[in-house]
């Protein structure tokens, strides 16, 4: 069909796949060697089998500049957040595609290839850079630790673009009477668990990490294997182990007010005048990062607000973006800032390559953009909207009575009834019901009966939410859009009919 473009390009440029070791110390110069294609002074008897093809081989020197823990790269979730720089070799006066060197801070080893099964001792902390070189390959390490002494223990390989599932075992190492080495599990990891998006924007990762603490002083190994069975020179990781290092990552999804059944769109910021759009915060832990988190947005435009939200120890919550009746037309790029336990961080935006029908039943992926797009239309205005509370805080005493006067707009005579309820609080609230007619009213957050709200003392952040059922005239736009596609699906229709 005519909305299935795509781009060809031919060059005799160097095509780099990818290099080994996988990262670099930031300021630090290193040799790397890169596979890929017409690479200069690459020989045939350097070609490499990684995967089914062969590819070229290529030793470089390379500096990483020194600021180079960055994490603005486009792609999935959890790659996009792999600090990295991006390298191009020049070759035949041409540069080759970027390719992304993860960078470390961490003091690197690299593992032996030839160790088969026997285990290579490594010193706490470091990163080792490996590769599952041969099939059902497994790399074995030792170390020592002191008691209650606590790690962070993670592989990095499909973060990095290698096709793998690693997984790994911690086993406490001893030595009986007789001399003979006994092996005890004492922690296991699989694929990620941070998958704060769940099944609307899911961000899986086969990668596997956990925090380990020593029960008891003395020598441990670890036992790292490729779960596919596939190796190969591509097949590449980097296992860290060190002390934790807690911070997060913040992601932005428009949200949906409303879904058709399971059904997956992709979704963008737009504003009608006077009306509001929801944004999906999703908080990204980190090595065990547990604290509270708010949230701000910055560089709104003229008539459009949107007020702080505690994000707090949770996994998401929910920014609510607000355009007054006579906000202008506006397009531009907004900033959504987390701050918590000293660390700041901006949200990325989240999004879908493709909608869907049914989550249950089809595949989607999920992208990462580097900024938030907001746009404020010129079209009608919002059928209700909200008038600002004189008040922006409101105190509870538990066991005693809260009402709040509410008042909206209705800014089209097709809205009917309205029912107003209250989200994000600890306890169910009361619900107020607005005729046709009406446009004010007092809901009841707190009725004072005991134990509404929790004993101790709290802070939430919780919003207003208006739904009813009005007669909506689409744009003219839309209307006609639907018209010639219907005109086209009946020409279609007679012209399979005169075939038979």
């Amino acid at each position: 069909g005519d909305n299935y473009p795509y781009r060809l390009s031919l060059t005799a440029a160097p095509h780099v796949e990818f290099a080994f070791p996988p990262a670099g110390q930031p300021g630090d110069a290193g040799i790397f060697t890169l596979y890929g294609y017409n690479l200069p002074d690459s020989k045939p008897d350097k070609k490499t089998l990684a995967g089914n093809r062969l590819v070229e081989s290529q030793e470089v020197k390379i500096r990483l500049p020194p600021d180079s823990l960055r994490t603005h790269r486009f792609g999935q979730a959890h790659s996009a957040f792999v600090p990295y720089v991006s390298y191009r070799l020049r070759g035949n006066e041409l540069l080759s595609n970027p390719l992304p060197l993860s960078t470390t801070t961490t003091p690197v080893l690299v593992a032996r290839e030839d160790a088969g099964d026997r285990s290579q001792e490594v010193v706490i902390p470091c990163e080792i850079h490996g590769r599952f070189d041969r099939t059902r390959d497994r790399d074995y390490f030792h170390f020592n630790a002191k008691k209650n002494q606590e790690l962070w223990v993670a592989v990095i390989s499909e973060r990095i673009g290698s096709s793998t599932d690693p997984s790994f075992r911690i086993e406490r190492v001893t030595t009986s009477d007789e001399g003979v080495q006994e092996f005890k599990q004492v922690a296991i990891a699989d694929d990620l668990g941070n998958d704060p998006g769940e099944r609307y924007f899911p961000l899986p990762c086969r990668d596997a990490e956990t925090a380990f603490k020593a029960p008891e002083e003395g020598l441990y190994r670890i036992i790292l294997t490729n779960q596919t069975g596939s190796g190969g020179t591509d097949q590449l990781y980097r296992l860290l182990l060190r002390e934790p290092r807690p911070s997060f990552d913040l992601i932005a999804i428009p949200w949906e007010q409303t879904r058709v059944a399971n059904r997956v769109d992709i979704a963008m910021p737009n504003i009608s005048p006077g009306g509001m759009v929801e944004l999906r915060v999703v908080a990204l832990r980190h090595e065990g990062f547990s604290g509270e988190i708010d949230l701000k947005v910055e560089g709104l435009p003229a008539g459009v607000t949107a007020l702080p939200v505690k994000l707090g120890t949770g996994r998401s919550a929910t920014l609510q973006i607000l355009a007054a009746p006579d906000a202008p037309q506006w397009d531009g790029m907004i900033v959504i800032r987390g701050s918590g336990a000293g660390l700041t961080r901006e949200a990325r935006f989240g999004t879908t390559p493709w909608s869907i029908r049914d989550w249950s039943k089809q595949f989607f992926e999920t992208r990462l953009g580097p900024r938030i797009p907001l746009s404020v239309t010129d079209s009608e205005n919002s059928l209700v909207s909200f008038r600002k509370p004189q008040q922006d805080g409101f105190e509870i005493t538990m066991g005693e009575h809260l009402e709040i006067p509410v008042q909206i707009t209705r800014q089209s005579t097709a809205t009917g009834d309205l029912t107003i309820r209250a989200e994000g609080l600890p306890d169910k609230t009361g619900e107020l019901k607005l005729s046709g007619s009406s446009e004010q009213g007092i809901i009841v957050i707190s009725s004072g009966r005991e134990n509404e709200f929790p004993r101790g003392p709290g802070e939430w952040t919780f919003r207003l939410r208006a739904e009813g059922k009005a007669r909506y005239q689409p744009s003219k736009a839309t209307a006609d859009h639907a018209r010639a596609q219907h005109q086209a699906l009946v020409v279609r229709k007679r012209a399979h009919a005169d075939t038979l």
